[in-house]
């Protein structure tokens, strides 16, 4: 049963994120506001995680393979929108003034290897990165199915220790190492995608210990109201607030949203129309993300001279358009699709 204040939890986190990238819209890269946006990332790497690990505890794996499949459904679902915004991106880098033609045949080459989502992998590479903010679903395909196999192969030692301590350990070393949780690189991107998705499991098994033990667990209107102030600190602290730009108490205000949104289970979203905005937010929220960072650099190159603020909410505007605009396209696509005779009887 899809939870709804999710679903309204996903597309606020997508927003955020989107803010967090307003350094697309200055000419030095600087960020003036949305410090920690980035913790809404730790957000879709917690959520991937407690979802995977609650498909693998109700469904136990009768087939080996799910090890891949599972990821790869994840990811053929995002696939479209990746691709639109790899494209959108390349159309930007090609419209900057000064390139010559070696630099627009090497920008079309690099294309189908950007469309390979090995992001990390490509620092300090010459190769040209179309909207490097897809590193997250790279992580998706190198750290998921090693989520899985654990689940196979070790569940007891997963669930009681690997998924408390490793997370542990993961940020620790980023901190160590560079003095803050958000990073580029392949190895901070690593310990992210670690340490979230495992860190998501030990949400899963923490929720399913409340609800089993604590009467207070019933009470889903608490966890609601408990959820939404948590959301609304988080979203509306990180415009001005730059503490939360290296802070691991924002991993724990993360972990207790999501906590409180399953232990919710959606209660205060019983009317239909309610539902179907959340539900259809939710899904807005995958082609947002995909392509926000493109129609970002595009509105800089179109209207440089303008103010940030003005650049930021048509940065926004049109993203929310060209989003909706794609997951209509794409709906229609599969709805056809789907419809189609897999035979024609002559």
């Amino acid at each position: 049963m899809k939870n709804y204040f999710v679903e309204y939890c996903r597309f606020i986190g997508t927003l955020v994120i989107v803010s967090h990238h307003v350094i697309f819209l200055t000419p030095d890269y600087s960020r003036p506001y949305f410090f920690g946006g980035w913790i809404f990332v730790e957000f879709f790497f917690l959520l991937t995680g407690y979802l995977t690990t609650a498909h693998f505890d109700k469904e136990p794996i009768t087939d080996v393979n799910q090890i891949f499949t599972y990821p790869l459904r994840k990811i053929k679902r995002l696939m479209p929108y990746a691709v639109c915004g790899i494209l959108l991106s390349y159309a930007v880098a090609n419209c900057r003034p000064g390139l010559g033609l070696y630099q627009r045949i090497k920008l079309l080459i690099d294309i189908p290897l950007n469309a390979l989502l090995l992001y990390p992998s490509f620092e300090g590479s010459a190769i040209n990165v179309f909207n490097g903010q897809l590193w997250y679903v790279s992580e998706i395909l190198y750290v998921l199915p090693l989520v899985i196999l654990l689940l196979i192969k070790c569940k007891k030692v997963y669930q009681y220790y690997i998924c408390w301590i490793v997370p542990i350990l993961a940020y620790a070393i980023s901190l160590h190492l560079y003095g803050t949780i958000p990073n580029v690189g392949f190895i901070a991107s690593l310990n992210r995608g670690i340490g979230g998705l495992m860190l998501g499991s030990a949400v899963y098994y923490l929720v399913c210990f409340l609800k089993s033990s604590y009467p207070i667990a019933r009470r889903k209107r608490v966890f609601t109201v408990i959820g939404q102030l948590c959301l609304l600190f988080i979203a509306l602290s990180q415009i001005w607030w730059s503490y939360w730009d290296a802070s691991v108490e924002a991993i724990f205000l993360v972990i207790v949203l999501i906590a409180s949104a399953f232990l919710s289970e959606g209660a205060f979203f019983h009317s239909e129309g309610c539902k179907k905005l959340c539900d259809h937010l939710g899904r807005l929220s995958m082609p947002i993300f995909c392509i926000h960072t493109a129609v970002m650099e595009f509105i800089q190159l179109l209207f440089p001279q303008l103010s940030l603020r003005i650049k930021f909410g048509i940065s926004v505007f049109t993203i929310l358009i060209c989003a909706e605009i794609l997951m209509k396209c794409f709906d229609s696509f599969r709805h056809a699709r789907k419809n189609r005779p897999d035979s024609m009887v002559l």
